[in-house]
């Protein structure tokens, strides 16, 4: 008697299970019970057990549509697209979206008063040297206090309705989540394994919260503030106004998609390295005893911390373009939030 026999285990592991099971045809009689298609197809005679009338048994059936999931705004996972992930996003931004509005017009004005004061400060250090009337440079000194204490009390408020904002989304977040795992939790396999949905509703929702801050907020206020510096060249300058978009161009596409490419490519590699020296590992573990017999321990230990060394390299070089992305950053907005 096999329940589930194949339940948790990648696809190497399910196929050894199966022709296992498939080895014992003709010799025992082998009860199957499993909901996986390929797992099932094993069987000689197939006998589906039909759900019960009762509405909470039909709830957990795989091929019942998710009704609840979509008036929430969550895409059933067959509907998963590329952009998928963008509407949900927006769903759940939206029962804040005045919050966050508000937060990024914080930030708006603080980035605008911190290029206001590095502006005038500059025009006060090149006009003080010229030794003017003190009476002259008055306005000028007025304006950097204004804007440097302006910068620090709207930064300060943009950390604060953003933070709120971003709490009230992890709440939402949370309940849809514990609503989607009520509705589909057992045909979910990845849910079956012990602490994924604690794991589901706490770590990956705290994941999003932590992320919230350090992406949305920093690329809607470089936006915001690179349109309103295109406004006022155009206004002013107009002639500088195609240096200054291509500057931002770079500085908001072109940066951010090489840190993004670069990033990608290391965690790859990194990955795949990782996988190498654990497969290294075990099996240098699992034939321990006839490696020292055939004195060939130290060259395949030898080898473990050389793969070891490559992997270090590789995650200096992933780190490395987390800290090209993370200047990128700085350098559009100042420093993330904590």
């Amino acid at each position: 008697m096999l329940d589930e026999p194949t339940a948790h285990l990648d696809d190497a592991s399910a196929a050894l299970v199966e022709r296992a099971i498939s080895a014992l045809a003709g010799r025992v009689t082998v009860l199957l019970v499993s909901h996986e298609p390929r797992t099932a197809a094993l069987a000689d005679r197939t006998v589906e057990l039909a759900p019960s009338s009762s509405a909470a048994s039909a709830r957990f059936r795989a091929d019942v549509p998710d009704a609840a999931a979509a008036d929430r705004g969550v895409p059933a996972p067959a509907a998963v697209r590329r952009w998928a992930w963008l509407r949900t996003l927006a769903s759940l931004l939206r029962p804040d979206a005045g919050t966050y509005a508000r937060a990024a017009l914080a930030g708006l004005g603080a980035a605008a008063a911190a290029v206001a004061l590095s502006t005038l400060s500059g025009w006060l250090i090149v006009r003080a040297s010229e030794q003017p009337p003190i009476l002259y440079l008055l306005t000028a000194i007025t304006g950097v206090r204004f804007f440097g204490i302006a910068r620090a009390v709207l930064r300060y408020r943009e950390r604060l309705v953003l933070h709120s904002a971003v709490l009230s989304t992890l709440t939402e977040l949370r309940e849809r989540l514990w609503a989607l795992l009520s509705v589909r939790g057992l045909s979910a396999r990845r849910l079956l394994v012990p602490g994924a949905a604690l794991e589901a509703l706490v770590g990956d929702a705290e994941a999003v919260r932590d992320q919230l801050p350090r992406v949305l907020a920093p690329i809607t206020t470089a936006v915001l503030v690179a349109a309103g510096a295109l406004v006022a060249v155009q206004i002013l300058l107009p002639a500088q106004t195609p240096v200054l978009a291509a500057a931002v161009v770079v500085a908001l596409v072109a940066a951010p998609a090489v840190a993004r490419a670069a990033d990608r490519r290391a965690a790859a590699r990194s990955q795949a390295g990782r996988a190498s020296l654990l497969a290294r590992m075990g099996q240098a573990l699992a034939a321990g005893p006839d490696l020292r017999a055939n004195g060939r321990a130290g060259a395949v230990l030898r080898s473990i911390r050389s793969a070891d060394a490559a992997l270090t390299r590789l995650e200096r070089r992933g780190a490395a373009a987390e800290g090209s992305r993370t200047r990128s950053s700085w350098r559009r907005q100042g420093p993330p939030p904590p």
